[in-house]
This record gives structure tokens, sequence and C-alpha cells, in this order.
């Protein structure tokens, strides 16, 4: 509770002649002290409260600390503190400054307003070191300011280490001989920490300046799942091309999506997934298992470094390796990245008794097919040039290319695999996209799908049973 006058407490105070009050007498100096100065605002004595506290709890308890308390133990425990006098009271509401220690130790500090769930289309967060933090919100980059513009940063390279290892659990300790961290929140959301041979560079006040060994943290956030139906609002397709891609779904077409970092790859390949019979197992392998994929029961596969004597490692490759003996319906693959993996994905493509599909870092289908067919010859088992053409083939039956136009998401042509031979992969076009017209081309499914509908017993919507064409916006 705020004091109305100091001045007379602290003389109250002096009037009693007993020494225990000396304590009590110290607070109210310190109160009548800021109160006294009056520069400094009542945010920044929160902010001071609140660091107190911090330094209580991680410098000057920490027996109690070791005794990994829960959130209400800890919030105890400094409200007794503050009672006892163990810690210097500010002239400020004691339990907002509770609260505020709470969330720095037991949610995400100052990065909570980028985490919270009301802001789901934050997916990316960026600290570099003390200097600022930066986020991405709705594909467009901003740095994380207060009310007055300024940057909100954190206050050490120890804090922010103290942030990481706090939420990766008790007994998560960063290895600080390690070049860089890679690590999954409990929420799902992806993390990578470095803090050796990296820094950022800017421009203040028209000089060049260079941060050196300043840490880089980025969080790549556990976003939610989108339904088809919310991309196409988005216009990242039209109406008939989300028809199409539940069609590839019930007809368990094989797919391959390319397309630049950031552009919805994964976002897209999860949403397809939802068409999937829900009584067929699917098998997802990543890297982390970030990938909220609508629908029914997945099983994750996903990467693990090796450990501090270079054992236990387990790559895409080695889970791919596994699931052929998981004898899963489906399968797939976050991103295709080397040749080693992409040869092994076409041993898992070929037993696959459903769907195969996975994404890579390429636009338009011919550069697909081409960074693919280099990936798979680059493999220590030497491919000819011819079959790999042939692998790549066997393995999809749909290539869907998405690029950034004007920093937004476009599905931008859709191609089927007719076959392949000496010369190369050939494919028919499906969906283009015409800017010239603003138009985009429907050229028909073709005999091999309409025989799949059947196949599955699929019922064809009505708007894919002949050409046609959608005007965009």
């Amino acid at each position: 509770m705020a004091i109305e006058n100091p001045e007379e407490v602290l003389a109250q105070i002096q009037r009693n002649s007993s020494r225990s009050l000396q304590r009590v007498v110290d607070e109210s100096r310190n109160i009548r002290q800021n109160y006294q100065e009056r520069k400094i605002g009542d945010g920044n004595l929160m902010e001071q409260q609140v660091k107190i506290l911090l330094d209580f709890i991680y410098n000057k308890d920490i027996d109690f600390l070791r005794q990994a308390p829960t959130e209400a133990e800890t919030k105890a425990r400094l409200a007794k503190a503050i009672q006892q006098g163990d810690v210097e009271r500010l002239a400020v509401n004691v339990r907002d400054a509770i609260e505020q220690v709470a969330i720095h130790m037991y949610h995400h500090g100052i990065l909570q307003p980028l985490m919270d769930a009301s802001r789901p289309d934050v997916t990316d967060i960026w600290v570099f070191g003390k200097y600022g933090i930066m986020y991405r919100e709705y594909g467009q980059n901003h740095w994380f300011v207060n009310q007055s513009g300024e940057r909100i940063h954190f206050e050490s390279h120890d804090e922010l280490r103290r942030y990481i290892e706090r939420k990766l659990g008790t007994e998560y300790r960063l290895d600080l001989s390690a070049a860089s961290t890679n690590a999954i929140f409990p929420d799902g959301s992806r993390l990578i920490y470095r803090d050796k041979a990296c820094g950022f560079s800017t421009w203040i006040n028209g000089e060049y300046v260079l941060f050196q060994n300043e840490p880089i943290l980025c969080i790549r956030r556990f976003g939610r799942a989108f339904s088809l139906e919310e991309l196409m609002m988005t216009g990242m397709f039209t109406a008939r091309m989300r028809l199409y891609f539940e069609f590839l779904a019930r007809i368990r077409e094989s797919f391959l999506i390319g397309g630049p970092t950031g552009s919805g790859k994964s976002t897209l390949q999860n949403a397809i997934m939802e068409y999937l019979p829900q009584n067929e197992l699917t098998a997802m392998l990543e890297d982390t298992p970030d990938a909220k994929i609508r629908g029914g029961f997945f099983l994750r596969l996903y990467t693990q470094e090796a450990n501090g004597e270079d054992k236990g490692e387990i790559t895409i490759g080695r889970n791919l390796f596994d699931v052929k003996r998981l004898n899963s319906q489906n399968t797939l693959v976050g991103e295709m990245r080397d040749g080693f993996t992409a040869m092994r994905a076409s041993d898992v493509a070929m037993m696959t008794s459903g769907l195969f599909s996975t994404t890579m870092h390429a636009e338009t289908i011919r550069k697909m097919i081409k960074a693919y067919i280099n990936m798979l010859k680059s493999s220590p088992d030497r491919p000819s040039e011819a079959y790999a053409f042939d692998l790549f083939a066997t393995c999809f039956q749909q290539l869907i290319s998405v690029e950034l136009v004007h920093n937004k998401p476009l599905v931008t042509e859709i191609g089927e695999v007719l076959g392949a031979n000496d010369n190369g992969v050939d494919w028919r076009p499906v969906f283009e996209r015409k800017y010239s017209s603003n138009k985009v081309i429907f050229h028909g499914l073709s005999e091999r799908m309409i025989e799949r509908a059947y196949k599955y017993d699929v019922v064809i919507p009505e708007e894919l049973l002949s050409p046609g064409e959608e005007s965009i916006e």
C-alpha cells in the first residue's frame, strides 16, 4: 500500500526507542528518498523493485532456488522477505512487483507479450544480445518497443542465458563450450542460441557500428494449425486450388512443396494433411516436433544432436530408415536438405502404401526438379542422372511451388508428374498463376487421377470436373 506522508511515518517510528525498529526506520528512509527523487517515474520504480527481488532470489537466496520451488512458493517467499525487511521495498505496489517477478521466472519475462497465446500470429522472435528484440507478426518484422518507443531488451547476457535455461527445465544447463544450442521449449517452440563468433551491425547517428561477441537467440513459435480455408482467405491460393489440395490428400497423391524460407511450405503441407483418412497411421519426420497438424493421430520422429562424447545423434536419414519398419501408411518429412536423406526418402516413398510428402527450398517447378535431382546425385550412392530422374518420378506425383510476392506467400503453380526418361522428368501444369491477366488457369484432371478417385471411392468436386479459370485480386 502506498504511504501518503513518509515524513510523518518516519517521525512516528523514530519516537519509539526500541532497537528492533531500526530496520523499519531504514526502510521508511528509503521510501522517503524515493518520494523526494521525483526524477524517477513510477514505471522506473517498479522496474527497480523487480530487479531488487530478482537479485534477491538469484543471488542471495540460492538455497531456496535450488529446491526448484513452484510459482506459488516463490511468490510466498518474496512476500515474506519483504515483510521481514530482507529486501529493500520501494514505493510501489508489492503484489504487482511480485507478479512481474513470477512472469520473469515462470513464464517468458520481457518476451511474454510476444509469446502470449493472444498473439498467435507472432511467428518468430530474435534477441540480439542487450541491443534489442525483433519479432515477425503477420509476415512483417518489427522492433519490440515500450510505450515511449524505446527498444525493450535484456539487461545482461547472464539474464538471457538464465531465461533459456529456465524455459528448458530445471535440469537443463547451457553448454557454453558449444558454438550453438538447438532445443525445444516445453510448448514445442524451436530455439537456436549462439554466443560464439557472432554479433550484428547497424547504423547509429550516421555511423556504422559493429557489435561483436553479442549472443543471438531465435525462437520459432509453435504456432497454431491453419486450415486450408484460412490459408485461402489470406489469398495464398484460390477456391479451386483449395478443393484440389483436399482432393490430393483423399486420393493419396504424394507431393513435393518448394519455396523460400517463410513462404508457408510447412504450413500448407500440414493443412493438406487434415484430409487424410483418420483411420490411417501417418508418420511425421522433422528436426523438432513443432508441426501442428490438423486431424487425427500422427507418429512423430525427430532428430537429436550428439552428446559431449559424440554419441546419440539421430538424423532424418536414421528416422527414414526406422520408419520403414514402423509400417505407417503415410509419411511426411519436414524438409529435404541433402542427398543421403533424399535417397533414403526414395526407399520410404516406394514402400509407403499411401502418401509421401516433403518440402524443399526452391522456387518454381523446374528449379524444384533440378535441385532435387542434384541432391539425389550428390548422395553416397552416386546414382546416374537417368536413375535419379526415375527415382524422382517414383516419389512424387504432384509438385507445388510457393513464392513470396511482395512478401506475401502465393501458390504460383501446381504440376503433375507424368514420368521420366533419360533426358529429364516429364510433367504437365495443372494450375498456373497468370499475373498479366490476374487469373489462375486450371488445366483439368488427368485420367490417372480420375482412376485414383475411383480406386479410393472419392467423389470428385464439381469444380474439378472440367478445366477453367479464376480471377484473382
